[in-house]
Order: C-alpha cells, then structure tokens, then sequence
C-alpha cells in the first residue's frame, strides 16, 4: 500500500515513522537496503561537489580547473562539458577614427570630439591659455599663426592707449577768435578745435557755449571756423567695408566726430499727421516726410514706416514713407549719413541761437587751420582714457576705437595717420619686451580685412597687461560673460558667467574672444581664442565655450 498516495501521511521525525490521519495509525519506514544507501551518498557528494563548482565558476572570471584528487564520479561529467562546443559571441567591428591631422591633437578632448561632430576644421582655430602665475603657457594651438581677429584687436589698441596716452588723459576741445571783443560783440571769426575726443556730444557743445557766453560774447560778426586737422583727412567712404554705407558700425572717425557719427531721427505722431525731426541738422541734408497716421494697432509696418536716403551730388535726402499707428509712442531712427564736421555746424548754431541767446551773422561753414594770431577764449576737457575703454570694450565700438588709434598717431605728429599709429604702437609695445612686429593693424578697430595677430600675441599682451599699472584700468573695461555688453546673454548660466572678461570679436569669416578666466581653483587664465575660416561666425561658438568652460574647470 502507497500510504503517501493513498492514506496520505506527514513525516514526524527523521527516523522515518509516518501516521495514517484518517485511521491514527502509526507505520514504521522499511529499513533500506545496503546498495541504496551507499548509492544515495555517493549521489549527495556528487551533487555537492558540482554546487560548489558552479557557484566558484560564477564568482570568478577565469574556469576553475578540478584538482587530481578531486571526487572520481564528477571526471565523466566535465569531460563532456569539456567536448561541447560553446558558441563565440559575435563581436561588432569597431571602427577606429583616424586622429585629425596637425596639432588638433593638443586640444582636449572633448574640444576634439566637439569639433568632429560639427565638422569643423582645426585648421583654422588657434588657442592660447596661460595662467596668469606660470612661467610656460598651459595649452597652445596653432598659437603663433597670424589670423583676422576681428574686434579683438581693439585690445591691442586699448592697452596700447593706457600706455602711450596715459590713463588720466583728457581730450580737449577749444574755442579761439581773431578780432576783438567789444559790448559782447566779437568782430571777427570764431574757432572750434577738436581733438578726437571720441565720446564729443551735445551736452559738451553746450558746456562750450556757456563758456563762450561768459566770456561776454552774444553775437558773432564773423564766420564759424572749425579745424579738424589735428586727424589727416579721411579719404575713404563709409560703405567701403561692406558696402553699408549709413550703418552705424561703418562711422568714420574725425577730430571733430560728434554723437559718434550718427545723426538721430524722431517721427512722433500727432493729432492729424506725424512730425518729423533731427536733432543734428545738417544742411545738406534734407528731411522728407511722406508718413500718413491711421487708427490702428502699433504693430507691424504700421509700427515702423520705411526710412531710404537719395543722394544728388553731396546733398542727400532722407524719405519716409508708409502709414504709422496714431496709438504708436515716437520712434527714433538712427542713420549715419553726415560729416562730422556738418554735424558740429548744424548743432552749433542751433544751440547758440535757440538756448544761448546769441546769433552768429556768418553763414558759411569753413573748415581750416586756426592761424597762429588766433587767441585762445574757452577749452573743456572730455573724459579720461580709462572712463572711455569701457565704452569702447563693452560695446564694441568701431568708430571710438578708430578715434583712440589716431590719438596715439598724433603722439608721433600731426596730423594724425593710420600709418603713425600702427608704428607708434609697434614701437610701444616692442618697449614693453613685447615683439609685435609683423603685427598688421589697420584702424585699431579690428573693422578691417586685413588686420592680423597670432593668439600668442594676444595672450602676451594680456599677461603684460595683468603684470602692469594698468592692469584694472583694461579689466573693468572688459564685457562680463553673462552680464553687460556684447556677452550680456552669452553663457548665461554656465559656470563661465560672472568669471570671465573677456572681448569678442566677429566679421563674415572671423569670430575670436580674448580676455580672462577665474578658473574652479581660483587661479587667473588668460584666454585667446581666434578661428578664420568660411561660415566661422555662425559654426564654432559653441567650441569656443567649451574650450572656456575647460579652462573653468581647472583644479591644478
């Protein structure tokens, strides 16, 4: 009888004594035989033996290989294991990139990797970074071949100015007559000298003008006279760069420049039509207003009424034409379509007559040398170097730097020319233990084809700077990444923001940045990044500020 089938049972000890749960009936287990209970060890050992080789083989990497006196019964079992075939994994090729030619593989790697993915060349990027303490620079890359860097070069032209001009210099600007002055009546001409004071604006003019009525004039018998020959004349036109002639990037520098060059322009709706003014007028130009007001929302082109500018021989017109919202506040238009020199004129003579008081009976604008009878009536002085770098850094500002170039010409002479400046810069530099020899420097702006310097140059510069007096003067002026200037939105919550200063630069085929670093361990980098090449404006930002961030990131 199968008492575990049948009866059903449930084992109460070890010895083998079962119950029958129906009947309460106790059974004894029959006893086994000699042959079984040798077989039943000979099987758990075996058993045992194998559990343990395979927990073995699974904590380690390389197959166990049994002893000689390892349990005779598990030899068959392994021999078999031994004679299976196991399949080979089939492993994928992988395909191994060619290391990219030149130096490119001084860059760090992830530089590298970033610049494949985008598929751009290292042949055109050169990298200099060097902390500020160390004797040898921590990375270079193509470090010493000269390139376009763009609006980068006005660091060589700022830093030069600190040193040729001095941070505390003052531009002047002057009034001289011929004549004499008699019951507020000047009986002969009336001089303004300018300098090429780069920031000359209206509320200076009048500081001028006040000047000018306390010295006891109110009326001018003779003509306006203005002498801008401290600068040589500019022979070149405003559009000769691009093409753009009226932008306001394009402003061509004069030792009489006044608002930068740029004329402003108000249209202003009112109840029937809509006004239209300058602030600078200029005779020579004229205003021509064909704007229609309409009772629509101020979006669109009812927003924004077109401005185009018709030239005739040296007069110009500027036509306005469109319909503009009446719900629209007044709209300001900047153009650069004047001389400096008209400008002033314009200005001066509005100023004089409407908020002066006075009147000038001469009509005529000449521009000329004052001559050495002349008697000095009134100066005032602009503002120093350092207060006008951070315009010019910050903004980028092409005409003011072009302003600050030609001043430190005029230290080698009047008048001032390109060609002075770029000597007079080489040669300060060269006294500074710096070689800047084959440095091309056209305007000092970096608004130029053909300027070029090596990352290398720049990198020595600012380490020259950081060691000098003049150290914070070219610090502050600088853009904060993140925060003011043309890096106001750039990186914008990285870990670069609020750490680095640096000056951008960027043309058709050229974008570069150049400046300093504080890094994770608090040491100073200085960074030189100049990449030419087509499409280069547009593709390699983002490699740019991963090299920064790198530079960040060091803990050495």
């Amino acid at each position: 009888m199968n008492y575990k089938k049948e009866v059903g049972w449930k084992r109460k000890s070890l010895i083998g004594i079962y119950t029958d749960r129906k009947k309460n009936i106790r059974f004894k287990k029959q006893p086994e035989s000699t042959f079984m209970t040798i077989s039943k060890t000979i099987l758990k050992s075996f058993l045992l033996v194998f559990f343990l080789g395979l927990v073995e083989m699974a904590c380690t990497s390389t197959p166990v290989i049994p002893e000689s006196h390892a349990i005779k019964e598990n030899t068959q079992i392994q021999t078999k294991v031994q004679q299976k075939k196991i399949p080979v994994a089939q492993v994928k090729k992988i395909k191994i990139k060619k290391p990219l030619s030149g130096l490119l593989t001084k860059l760090p790697k992830e530089i590298i990797d970033l610049l494949r993915s985008k598929k751009i060349s290292g042949k055109g990027m050169s990298a200099y970074i060097h902390e500020v303490k160390s004797s040898r620079p921590l990375l270079t890359f193509n470090a010493d071949v000269p390139r376009n860097p763009a609006s980068v070069m006005k660091l060589v032209t700022t830093y030069a100015a600190l040193g040729v001009l001095g941070s505390n210099y003052h531009w002047p600007i002057e009034l001289y007559k011929t004549g004499s002055i008699e019951k507020g009546v000047l009986k002969g001409n009336l001089y303004l000298k300018g300098y090429g004071y780069p920031n000359f604006k209206p509320n200076d003019l009048r500081l001028l003008l006040k000047g000018l009525r306390t010295s006891g004039i109110k009326k001018i018998t003779g003509n306006l006279v203005l002498d801008n020959t401290y600068f040589s004349p500019n022979k070149k036109s405003a559009g000769d760069f691009d093409g753009k002639t009226y932008a306001k990037y394009n402003a061509l520098p004069d030792a009489l420049l006044y608002n930068e060059g740029i004329s402003e322009l108000y249209l202003t709706p009112k109840s029937k039509s809509a006004g239209l003014i300058s602030l600078y007028p200029d005779e020579n130009v004229t205003l021509v207003n064909h704007v229609k007001l309409k009772n629509v929302k101020c979006r669109g082109r009812y927003a924004s009424p077109v401005m185009s500018v018709k030239s005739k021989a040296q007069k110009k017109a500027i036509h306005f034409n469109g319909s503009l919202s009446s719900r629209c506040s007044q709209r300001k238009y900047t153009i650069v379509i004047s001389k400096a020199v008209n400008m002033v004129n314009g200005s001066f003579r509005k100023i004089w007559t409407t908020e002066m008081g006075g009147s000038i009976e001469g009509k005529k604008l000449i521009v000329a040398k004052i001559p050495n009878n002349a008697h000095l009536l009134y100066r005032i002085k602009g503002k120093a170097v350092k207060e006008i770098l951070p315009l010019i850094n910050k903004k980028s500002n092409n005409v003011m730097a072009r302003q600050l170039f030609l001043s430190i010409a005029a230290k080698a002479g009047t008048p001032a020319t390109l060609k002075k400046g770029a000597d007079k810069i080489k040669q300060w530099y060269l006294s500074r233990g710096l070689d800047f020899s084959k440095l091309q420097i056209e305007n000092g702006s970096g608004l130029s084809r053909t300027s070029r310097i090596s990352a290398r140059q720049i990198g020595e510069l600012l380490l020259d700077a950081y060691k000098s007096p003049n150290k914070n003067h070219l610090l502050k002026s600088l853009p904060i990444m993140g925060v003011d200037g043309t890096l106001r939105r750039r990186m914008r919550g990285t870990i670069a923001a609020k750490k680095s200063f640096m000056k951008t630069g960027t043309l058709r085929d050229s974008r570069c940045i150049a400046g300093y670093v504080t890094a994770n361990n608090g040491k100073m980098y200085i960074v030189a990044i100049l990449h030419n090449g087509s499409n280069a404006k547009s593709k390699v930002l983002a490699v740019h500020n991963k090299l920064i961030e790198w530079t960040v990131k060091q803990n050495i």
